[in-house]
């Protein structure tokens, strides 16, 4: 919730939630989530984390195994930055790995693999927000059960994006 909160060298496995974030739920505050392990969680919307009006930080995290019907990891609002994670064998709705709906977000240096959305976007889903992406790994991604379909690694809605040496297998 509200306030500095710091989530380091933790194990958050097999959690459930009905509404958002099956492990972790951000809410305002300014957040700092880094080597963790996040697994096995299923969220109504978001399976593994949900960042919500916050100022977040998610760093050389292990992201796997989740599921929600937004994705794996849910941005809304805030000032974010993802960095150096591994995000893999995730399934959403949406996406996969991250949906992205609106907030200042830079994403650099994760590494994107086996995510799968019914939607598009298998590992990302940008649906708003100012984003900048730059040297991540997306590697066979899928929307449905199909890694060459445009899309199967990100989904781009909106402007206001920049991609930069980003590689995409």
């Amino acid at each position: 919730k509200k306030g500095t909160n710091t989530l380091s060298n933790n194990t958050v496995i097999n959690n459930r939630a009905t509404t958002q974030g099956g492990g972790i739920l951000t809410d305002e505050g300014t957040h700092t989530i880094s080597d963790n392990t996040i697994a096995g969680n299923y969220g109504d919307t978001e399976g593994g984390i949900a960042i919500t009006f916050s100022i977040c930080t998610l760093n050389n995290n292990t992201i796997y195994n989740n599921a929600g019907s937004s994705g794996t990891i849910g941005i809304f609002q805030g000032t974010n930055i993802l960095s150096n994670n591994v995000i893999y064998n995730n399934i959403g709705g949406t996406s996969g790995g991250i949906l992205i709906d609106s907030g200042t977000n830079t994403l650099f240096n994760n590494t994107f693999y086996n995510n799968t959305s019914t939607f598009l976007g298998g590992a990302i889903h940008i649906g708003g927000g100012t984003n900048t992406l730059t040297n991540n790994i997306f590697w066979d991604n899928k929307t449905g059960t199909d890694a060459t379909i445009p899309g199967a690694d990100f989904y781009v809605l909106t402007n206001d994006n920049t991609f930069t040496n980003n590689l995409l297998q």
